[in-house]
């Protein structure tokens, strides 16, 4: 983390680069635990960006364990859960962590720009979340640990973030049968607005990338603090408690997003001032969280995520 507290942008593309370069031979160093823990692949739709991987729990002798899924983030335009080296740990690192911790772990990939519209991403993750609860039994076949599929947490980080709270704005998306076993919402640097008039200057996600998404002009009216404003009395009344945690040193940007996406969500929410957390990963940057998982540094916040889904159960 020496590295990361010294850099003095927190533009993504700078910080990028040096904080792989910090965290990726930390990863190497500890490969062999990494990689020790069980995973499998399954595919939950259609295509080839339908496949998730399953990490299995350790320390758990029978019985059933939590299910703690994450979508990594990409700017809507990248990202996969198998990367090439030297980021070939990069999602092994935070399966395996949570798995070591108790918890089953689900890393899905999702559709992407220009593939995807508005709301694809979100189905594909609902999508993941519904084939993990119906499949639980051929999940863990080889397994002396069961999904407690009464225990769902979502986790994600940046565009990963805006597609998991679409999936749970978005009217008609989870039905309740599966809503209602989502336990808690863990979402890190998310975008969640772009309305130039509640953002600073500086980078933010291409309006080219966000018209492809949404539809051309289209995101203002879509995007997840739109559906939030506008969100039916069933979705706001079944809402999971939620962290809505960001680095330390997030881009202004994205800064703001959270700060008055939080703000709404208080404001909205029966009981908001609890059910809605605040948190911030002290020393950290945009990219960095994720990175820092089975290195030995930065995991506080995943430490304080595992006690935050404990105490939901």
């Amino acid at each position: 983390m020496e590295t990361i507290s010294k850099l003095t942008s927190s533009d993504i593309p700078s910080v990028l680069p040096p904080s792989a370069q910090a965290f990726f031979p930390l990863l190497q160093a500890h490969a062999s635990e990494i990689e020790s823990v069980k995973s499998s692949t399954f595919k939950y739709g259609a295509t080839d960006r339908h496949q998730l991987d399953v990490y299995y729990p350790e320390g758990v002798e029978n019985g059933t364990a939590p299910v703690v899924f994450f979508a990594y983030g990409g700017g809507f335009v990248s990202g996969a859960r198998v990367l090439p080296p030297p980021a070939n740990l990069m999602f092994k690192n935070l399966g395996s962590f949570y798995a070591r911790k108790g918890f089953f772990v689900v890393v899905p990939d999702y559709r992407l720009v220009p593939e995807a519209k508005f709301p694809d991403g979100a189905q594909d993750i609902k999508d993941a979340v519904v084939w993990i609860v119906d499949h639980a039994d051929e999940v863990a076949k080889d397994s002396s640990v069961k999904l407690d599929t009464a225990s769902l947490f979502l986790t994600a980080h940046s565009a990963g973030a805006s597609h998991t709270i679409t999936s749970i704005l978005y009217p008609g998306l989870f039905q309740s049968e599966y809503r209602l076993r989502i336990k808690g919402l863990f979402l890190i640097g998310g975008p969640y607005t772009f309305r130039p008039e509640l953002l600073p200057p500086g980078p933010s996600v291409p309006t080219d990338t966000l018209d492809k998404y949404y539809g051309p002009g289209q995101f203002q009216e879509k995007e997840p603090l739109a559906l939030l404003e506008k969100a039916p009395q069933d979705i706001i009344s079944s809402f999971p408690p939620i962290v809505v945690s960001r680095a330390e040193r997030e881009p202004k940007s994205i800064e703001q997003m959270n700060i008055h996406f939080t703000k709404v969500l208080k404001q909205k929410l029966p009981g908001g001032e609890i059910k809605v957390q605040e948190y911030v990963m002290k020393g950290h940057n945009h990219v960095s969280p994720s990175m820092a998982l089975s290195s030995g540094e930065g995991e506080e916040w995943a430490h304080y995520a595992i006690d935050w889904f404990r105490s939901q159960i």
